[in-house]
């Protein structure tokens, strides 16, 4: 095993690395500054928790029951919204109409799919070609 993670208050508590792993764990976790030592602390976010079990394939860390619980749990919700995002930008999925549309005004698929998007993810970045309408 490469260290220890906890999950306590909200946040990964990762200890005990070795230099080299903890070297690529800053690599990989770039909001650590270069010049920190363990035990490093991530907040819990589903696609940080995605990020650690990747980097758990490479580098094991000792866990109790249930911060592997908590963090399969949070792996699954990252997985979940990709599929969900998947979903929406498959040609096939027609999303609800666009909320804030007042009649007799009418959104336009792609205005709906994007509007979806954002609802879904919180951000969006949008170009189109001049004259469809964002």
């Amino acid at each position: 095993m490469s260290g220890s993670l906890t999950f306590r208050d909200g946040s990964w508590v990762i200890s005990d690395l070795p230099g080299h792993v903890s070297l690529r764990f800053k690599q990989v976790f770039t909001g650590i500054a270069s010049g920190t030592v363990p035990p490093f602390t991530l907040r819990d976010t589903p696609d940080r928790a995605r990020d650690l079990d990747w980097f758990m394939s490479r580098y094991p860390l000792r866990m109790s029951p249930e911060t592997a619980a908590r963090l399969r749990a949070s792996v699954a919700d990252y997985q979940e919204g990709q599929d969900r995002v998947a979903r929406l930008l498959s040609g096939d999925h027609v999303p609800p109409d666009a909320v804030g549309i007042r009649a007799p005004e009418r959104a336009d698929p792609h205005q709906v799919r994007a509007a979806a998007l954002l609802r879904e993810t919180g951000r969006l970045l949008l170009l189109d070609d001049v004259g469809l309408g964002k």
